[in-house]
């Protein structure tokens, strides 16, 4: 074996490293991705979970979110204000959610259910009128997604809570009364 051979072997050697260490890249950056949307989505959905825990652990908030749901104008100044703050955090995190699904960083799965949710939450009239109000202070690719879930409309949320207005008509018959 002459010194041309053995230089020949360390080559071929060489880059057989060069083409392992490579796909060990490849694989750690598609991992590195993968926990990143879980991250992203986990953080998200923190976000909206914390809309949900502070009205369920505050009665005060509760009243409020479901007497302004049902009717904002009937509702005092410092009490629009609490219910404006409140939504503000829910359709933030419902705006994250959005660009992070249409830039990939989020399943169809994961976005789905948000999608249904938000749906639903839209459909009762003062989410509407916060909606009139603060639609501004959303992206306009955001403002064009919440557009088309008003006229998805369900109707769920306002039978489910009993949400109608005074003189409305019937929300739903026989939906189920005060659930989540």
């Amino acid at each position: 074996m002459n010194w041309e051979m053995v230089g020949a072997i360390g080559e071929v050697g060489g880059a057989i490293a060069v083409v392992l260490s490579l796909l060990y890249l490849a694989r750690q950056v598609r991992d590195s991705s993968l926990q990143d949307r879980r991250t992203q989505y986990g953080d998200i959905n923190r976000d909206f979970l914390q809309f949900t825990d502070a009205t369920s652990k505050s009665a005060s908030l509760a009243d409020l979110v479901f007497r302004g749901m049902r009717d904002r104008d009937s509702l005092s100044p410092p009490e629009v204000y609490r219910f404006n703050s409140t939504l503000l955090g829910l359709f933030r995190a419902q705006e994250a959610m959005f660009h992070y699904h249409r830039e990939g960083g989020i399943h169809d799965w994961g976005f789905e259910s948000y999608r249904a949710s938000m749906i639903d939450i839209v459909g009762v009239p003062g989410i509407q009128a916060y909606w009139r109000d603060r639609r501004h202070w959303f992206s306009t690719e955001f403002q064009g997604e919440v557009d088309k879930y008003l006229q998805e409309d369900s109707g769920r949320l306002l039978a489910t809570y009993d949400l109608e207005t005074e003189g409305s008509g019937d929300a739903g018959g026989d939906a189920p009364q005060h659930q989540l």
